[in-house]
C-alpha cells in the first residue's frame, strides 16, 4: 500500500466511537509533537486505555509512526513518523474538503512534545552512603534499597577483616 493511499483508512477510523473520540482530540492540538503517551490521551479523552493501544495500532499499520509499550520504567507512547494534525485533519475530513493532499512525507512544523510531561527516570534500586573519612575525605558505599540486617551484618564482617588486614 502506498502511503499516500491512507486517507480512506484515516476516515474509516472516525466510524468507530472511540476512534472519533481520540481523533478529535487530536485534531484540537495545534502542534505537531513528536509524541504521544497512552495515558495522557486516557486522561484528556476519557478512553480506554486498551482501546488507544488498538487505536494507535491501527495507526501504525497506516505507517503513521510506532507504538512503543512501556517498559522498565517508561511509558507507553506513539512516536509519530507524520504530523498528528495532518492525520487528524485527514481522518476528520477536514483537509480533503480543502482539496488539499495528503502528505504524510511532510515533517516541517515538528515542534518539541510539549504537551506531555517528561518522562520520569526510572527508581534506581541502588541508595547510597556516605561516610566520613580522615582528611575531610568521603567513602560513597553503594548498595541495594531493600538492605536487610544480616546484610548490614555481612558487609560490618568484611569491613573488620579488611580492618585486620590492613592492621
Amino acid at each position: 500500500m502506498k502511503r499516500t493511499d491512507i486517507a480512506p483508512q484515516l476516515q474509516a477510523l472516525n466510524k468507530h466511537v472511540d476512534f472519533a473520540t481520540l481523533l478529535h482530540s487530536l485534531g484540537s492540538m495545534k502542534n505537531n509533537v513528536r509524541m504521544t503517551h497512552v495515558e495522557t490521551l486516557e486522561r484528556k479523552t476519557g478512553v480506554d486505555g486498551k482501546q488507544i493501544r488498538e487505536f494507535f495500532t491501527k495507526l501504525e499499520g497506516l505507517k503513521c509512526g510506532t507504538l512503543k509499550l512501556g517498559r522498565h520504567g517508561s511509558r507507553t507512547r506513539f512516536v509519530w513518523d507524520v504530523p498528528l494534525t495532518e492525520v487528524a485533519a485527514f481522518a476528520l475530513n477536514a483537509a480533503s474538503k480543502k482539496g488539499k493532499p495528503f502528505d504524510p512525507e511532510q515533517t516541517a512544523g515538528w515542534v518539541p512534545d510539549i504537551e506531555e510531561e517528561p518522562e520520569p527516570e526510572p527508581e534506581s534500586p541502588w541508595q547510597e552512603f556516605l561516610i566520613p573519612l580522615a582528611g575531610d575525605r568521603v567513602a560513597t558505599l553503594k548498595a541495594p534499597k531493600d538492605l536487610s540486617r544480616l546484610d548490614f551484618e555481612l558487609i560490618e564482617g568484611y569491613f573488620a577483616l579488611l580492618k585486620k588486614r590492613l592492621g
